[in-house]
């Protein structure tokens, strides 16, 4: 138990016994403040626990024993079309396969295709690459 609620357990005693309050309301909140004891506890070690599995998969990401995938499975994909469109596939993506070191998108079309090359995962990475191919064209 912490200094403060032994101090405020203190305080409700002293208050007791003085007829500030009764007894019952007194236990009540000592009673409510050694489980917010008991949760503050409870939630360090769950927030203990959380950081050292975090530590793990930032060791792993390090290592190399574990990737981080560019986006999830049903993002939608973006294409640039021709000088001008761009077209939004909704849904787009079915998974992810791992080659040459470089992670390739399994699409609903049944393509493997490099994300930035041929597809988009914002509108705005579209509309920039398109942009840049315009300024290569000039």
């Amino acid at each position: 138990m912490n200094n403060q609620s032994k101090q405020a357990q203190t305080f409700l005693k002293m208050w007791a016994k003085k007829g500030i309050i009764g007894n019952p309301e007194r236990d009540l909140i000592i009673n409510y403040i050694e489980e917010l004891e008991i949760t503050k506890d409870c939630l360090m070690q769950e927030v203990e626990k959380l950081s050292a599995e975090n530590q793990q998969y930032k060791d792993k990401l390090t290592d190399g024993q574990m990737i981080e995938l560019p986006c999830k499975v049903g993002d939608d994909l973006y294409s640039i079309v021709d000088k001008e469109n761009i077209k939004r596939y909704p849904n787009y993506v079915l998974g992810f396969l791992v080659l040459d070191n470089k992670i390739r998108v399994y699409t609903k079309d049944n393509y493997c295709i490099d994300l930035n090359e041929d597809m988009y995962l914002t509108l705005s990475e579209a509309e920039q690459a398109l942009k840049e191919k315009e300024a290569d064209n000039d």
